[in-house]
């Protein structure tokens, strides 16, 4: 039997991971804990509270090396103060499940693990503009990094396995020497999804509108979307902005004053939080999105959008278009691909049927299950 100690933070993924978790158990033992100074009152997205126990930062190393643990999971680096990691009893097995912030802007956004051109020219010039002040904070992160170089590669060296959102992110972060880990992949995903072989040939009736990003984040890059998709008839359509997660107010406030500009009475910025229900509801209105992330981001937009059978846009070099390509998903290109004749016509039947059966293939029900399974598989196989 192993015992497992999930190290948390407050964040709308983490009730399907526990569901998930105490679903595959077995006979092995899932403990989940929230680091921090002080008691958490009311948590802002977890609900699932009963299973959560909350630990004082300076009492975390002593409660993670004494109390038996074969495994620690950090659910992204922001769950524990990450030098502390290096001190982890070389008993306990380490498994980072990296976040698109601890690849991609961590330890700086100077110099991060993974460097990679987030931004596109407009929304690049916009933020120069606007963001003077995260110039400064920038480079007093940077300065920090370099500072406590050796402590961060050796938090890092520590960790034994690695899972990012999308498996091709371990290639990118073994380009770090101080990288050592193995490769497992620790999924988050809903048990109640409608991804299974069950539903396969089960499509809705989608709307003709175009989905354009997932929230108000800056390296959505609306800015250039917005420019790219200007030239194209969309009279016919909404465009359906979602701005209710994440971002600034004053972006906020300049994309609705932009989409406006461009598109008039056909944009439809989304400024109430939805519940996972509505939104799927509104994404099914569309037959077109466009996900301007050069890192991996989005991904439960891109599974549920792919799975409906909206035809998907992404930047030719992003992470996320180079995954889906590869397993062999119908994608397109922001670049090449976005043009009057794409956007007026919707997928394909035997489009939406490779999409499906590719689906399966990566991310379905039972196939995200086979690998929680095979992490304790492996986790057994070292302890």
């Amino acid at each position: 039997m192993l015992k497992i100690l999930n190290i948390l933070v407050d964040d709308k993924f983490i009730d399907g991971l526990i569901e998930v978790l105490e679903f595959t158990k077995g006979e092995h033992k899932h403990d989940y804990i929230l680091i921090g100074k002080g008691v958490i009152e009311k948590f802002q997205y977890i609900t699932k509270t009963e299973y959560i126990k909350q630990i004082d930062n300076k009492d975390c190393l002593n409660f993670i090396n004494n109390n038996g643990y074969d495994l620690v999971i950090l659910h992204s680096l922001a769950c524990i103060p990450w030098f502390k990691i290096s001190q982890i009893d070389n008993k306990i097995k380490v498994l980072w499940k990296a976040w698109g912030f601890d690849l991609y802007r961590t330890p700086s956004e100077i110099q991060p693990f993974v460097k990679l051109r987030r931004l596109h020219p407009i929304t690049k010039k916009y933020w120069w503009r606007n963001y003077k002040d995260k110039i400064y904070l920038n480079l007093k992160t940077w300065f920090y990094s370099q500072i406590h170089k050796k402590q961060i590669e050796s938090a890092i060296n520590r960790i034994d396995y690695f899972s990012g959102c999308l498996p091709n992110e371990f290639a990118l972060m073994r380009k770090n020497s101080f990288f050592r880990a193995e490769h497992v992949e620790l999924p988050y995903f809903h048990l109640k999804s409608n991804y299974t072989t069950k539903n396969k040939d089960i499509f809705q009736e989608l709307g003709h509108n175009i989905l354009i990003g997932n929230g108000a984040v800056i390296a959505n890059n609306h800015f250039d979307i917005f420019k790219a998709i200007s030239t194209i008839d969309i009279s016919d359509k909404q465009i359906i902005v979602p701005l209710s997660y994440g971002g600034d107010d004053f972006y906020i406030k300049d994309i609705i004053a932009y989409g406006n500009k461009i598109f008039g009475a056909n944009f439809h910025p989304i400024l109430d939080f939805m519940s996972l229900q509505e939104y799927n509801t509104l994404l099914s209105t569309c037959s077109h999105a466009i996900l301007g992330y050069e890192q991996q981001a989005a991904l439960g937009n891109a599974a549920e959008l792919l799975w409906l059978g909206v035809k998907l846009f992404l930047p030719q070099t992003s992470v996320n278009y180079k995954y889906f390509r590869d397993n062999g998903y119908k994608v397109f290109t922001i670049e090449n691909d976005l043009t009057e004749e794409q956007v007026s016509q919707p997928l394909t039947s035997s489009e939406k049927m490779q999409n499906r059966e590719a689906f399966l293939k990566t991310m379905s029900v039972d196939i995200n299950l086979e690998k929680i399974n095979k992490i304790y598989k492996v986790i057994e196989k070292d302890s």
